[in-house]
């Protein structure tokens, strides 16, 4: 058996299943977690949405300590667009980091204990709370939603973002939907003094592009490399890594000119 997640009209992946080990459904959303010869379990959210037990790692450590490793002071993190706890985890690795993550459905959320590995050190972990809205009387140093946003629902995010904030969101695949994102971009653009693409290098999802966005930091000039390289226990993350999660290929850069500002 195959389960399939479809990036674009013309371009679909497909892993190799064993067998279902939990159906969970609410009124909002679906989780599917499949047994996987290659990946241990991939977690199915809405039909949509893939994560694979084995490389979560991957993308959570990228997102996490992709903005936190700029900011100087990042005292409050929101985390939001996803049920991936484990973004979570990274960011408590930074001492004196509150972490919010929003999420409303709860029995989705609980339904991946098993899933996460961290699943219950981060739940319970004294900096950290689960929240159903987003307190409109608190700024965060960094935001990092994990789903792509259209225009409309990412401009309400931008006024939860303190005045020298970081930025991050999923894009849709650069190379696959050049055209669309290069618009996408100029509509995120004149918000921010920085508005920078990345990708998780050696990622096998082909979603796994984001943008970083801030009005006073820069990714590369402003990465703190001593923090960076301080942080203990990673699988992927490093500052090497993170320098070069901003390279793009001559080709999309061109395509892209104009719509990034570094």
């Amino acid at each position: 058996m195959w389960v399939t997640r479809q990036d674009s009209v013309n371009f679909q992946q497909e892993y190799l299943i064993e067998n279902k080990i939990l159906d969970a459904r609410s009124e909002k959303n679906t989780l599917e977690i499949f047994k996987s010869p290659a990946f241990e379990e991939i977690a199915l959210l809405n039909q949509k949405q893939l994560l694979l037990k084995t490389l979560l790692s991957q993308e959570s450590e990228l997102l996490a300590h992709v903005p936190l490793c700029v900011h100087p002071t990042p005292k409050r993190v929101l985390i939001a667009g996803s049920f991936n706890l484990e973004v979570a985890f990274e960011a408590l690795r930074h001492e004196e980091t509150q972490v919010d993550f929003l999420q409303k459905d709860e029995k989705i959320l609980h339904s991946l204990i098993s899933f996460f590995p961290h699943f219950q050190e981060t739940l319970h972990h004294p900096r950290f709370r689960v929240i159903e809205e987003i307190d409109s009387l608190k700024s965060y140093e960094v935001i990092i939603h994990t789903s792509l946003l259209s225009l409309e629902e990412i401009a309400p995010l931008f006024a939860s973002l303190s005045l020298d904030g970081i930025f991050i969101t999923r894009l849709e695949n650069l190379l696959l939907h050049t055209e669309s994102m290069r618009r996408y971009l100029l509509g995120i653009a004149h918000h921010f003094s920085i508005a920078m693409p990345f990708v998780s290098p050696f990622s096998l999802n082909a979603d796994s592009h984001f943008l970083f966005a801030s009005r006073r930091f820069h990714p590369q000039a402003d990465l703190l490399l001593q923090r960076a390289d301080m942080l203990e226990g990673l699988h992927c993350y490093h500052a090497e890594l993170h320098e070069s999660a901003f390279v793009l290929p001559k080709f999309l850069a061109d395509s892209l000119q104009g719509s990034i500002k570094n």
